[in-house]
């Protein structure tokens, strides 16, 4: 068992595809155990491969300002939409889905917060700032004839968008770059951090369980560790102390 999972790194296989292939075939002798007298086990003290798993990647705050300013939708509903459904990603730092399935009946009447719906079905508030909410007062003003269905978001037919909708709708904005829902989720947790927001907050926000599933989305530069090192630690704060 060893020399074959040597024998798929060697290969050039990564370290989650070996992982992936070891599972199968622990899965594969667990079942075989139960219907035969074969006692031994060759998977039972070989450790799946420890690797580090890639962050997702984060865009500066000027390149998303840039291209969410550019968007000048006046009074077409449908770049009005477009706006609205970049800002809401960057903003909340909502998952793709969780856009995707919002309802109207899930916005706050008094537009100041949101609840998303995420993994497991547990329900978190999220709160809306100004510039959202005048976004969120016109879309709903200038597109509420034609959405007829109990969900915020959809097309410009009036159907609910779905997620090859959404992944063109970013591709618009971003073109010849690997952008998505999810990099604007990672801007949005990385963004926050830089800006001294709690990860306590910052997990609460993206729905997380755990700590541990936060820090992968928060991206800190060097430039960013220097200045925090500088203003945080006392003997660099004053060079007489």
């Amino acid at each position: 068992m060893r020399e074959f999972l040597r024998h798929l790194k060697e290969s050039g296989y990564s370290p989650s595809s070996v992982n992936r292939k070891f599972e199968v075939l622990r899965s594969f002798y667990r079942f075989y155990r139960r219907f035969t007298p074969y006692k031994q086990f060759p998977c039972a003290h070989i450790r799946p491969v420890r690797f580090v798993k890639p962050r997702g990647k984060y865009l500066t705050k000027e390149r998303i300002n840039e291209v969410l300013d550019a968007i000048e939708y006046k009074q077409c509903k449908w770049l009005l939409r477009d706006r609205l459904v970049l800002e809401f990603l960057y903003q909340t730092g909502c998952r793709s889905n969780e856009l995707i399935n919002l309802k109207k009946n899930q916005v706050d009447s008094k537009l100041k917060l949101i609840r998303l719906i995420g993994k497991g079905n547990i329900e978190r508030a999220v709160p809306i700032g100004k510039r959202l909410k005048t976004l969120i007062v016109r879309y709903l003003k200038l597109g509420s004839s034609k959405n007829t269905t109990p969900y915020l978001f959809t097309t410009d037919s009036g159907k609910q968008i779905y997620p090859m909708y959404l992944w063109r709708l970013i591709k618009k904005y971003f073109p010849n770059t690997d952008v998505s829902a999810h990099t604007l989720r990672h801007s949005c947790a990385t963004h926050l951090y830089h800006n001294r927001a709690p990860i306590k907050s910052i997990r609460d926000l993206l729905g997380h369980r755990s700590l541990k599933s936060t820090e992968a989305y928060l991206h800190l530069d060097i430039k960013h560790l220097i200045k925090v090192h500088a203003k945080a630690h006392p003997r660099t704060r004053s060079a007489h102390q």
